[in-house]
């Protein structure tokens, strides 16, 4: 079975950036992929955040999260005209973005052929893509609840976490020429 080759990084708030644990708010996902016509870096941002975890942060991060959207719009545009090949975006992004909106080190993933099969623009690849990464981390969430282990987990072996059901807000989806 054939596969395609896509990048994901993940979008988070951290109140403090160099705690990964302690009062993250997930914000969202990026992908970025290529078809035959194009190279898209496309996200989807989580459509409501809980009011009591908000009501804790001071109002730059306060207002930070309100725009969390137009903040993630704006990051990319800056990186936009450095990079050069596909796979390069989100690498850019996390680079930009270690602090508080912090965007994760890209992971390059195999999603099967089937997942976008029938798929008309690349809009739509980012929603199917991005659903096949949150299955993903719900299936890897619920396999390790099921697993019973007395021995305490190295940090590589910490159990992902599981994503919030109603997150997904309308994608953005940037398309970049395709160079030789």
């Amino acid at each position: 079975m054939s596969s395609k080759k896509i990048w994901v990084s993940e979008i988070e708030y951290r109140a403090d950036p160099a705690d990964s644990k302690k009062d993250v708010i997930h914000l969202g996902l990026l992908v970025e992929f290529t078809t035959p016509e194009y190279w898209a870096i496309g996200y989807a941002i989580r459509a409501g955040l809980d009011k009591s975890k908000l009501a804790g942060l001071d109002d730059l991060s306060r207002t930070l999260l309100e725009h969390r959207g137009d903040v993630i719009t704006r990051e990319l545009d800056q990186i936009l005209s450095k990079v050069k090949k596909p796979g390069d975006a989100l690498g850019f992004l996390a680079a930009a973005n270690p602090w508080s909106i912090h965007v994760s080190h890209p992971r390059l993933l195999d999603v099967p052929a089937s997942v976008v099969r029938n798929v008309a623009t690349p809009d739509q690849m980012v929603l199917k893509f991005i659903g096949f990464y949150i299955q993903r981390l719900q299936r890897a969430a619920q396999k390790a609840s099921t697993k019973k282990s007395t021995a305490r987990p190295r940090p590589s072996q910490t159990p992902p976490r599981k994503p919030s059901r109603t997150w997904i807000c309308s994608p953005k989806t940037v398309f970049l020429e395709m160079r030789a």
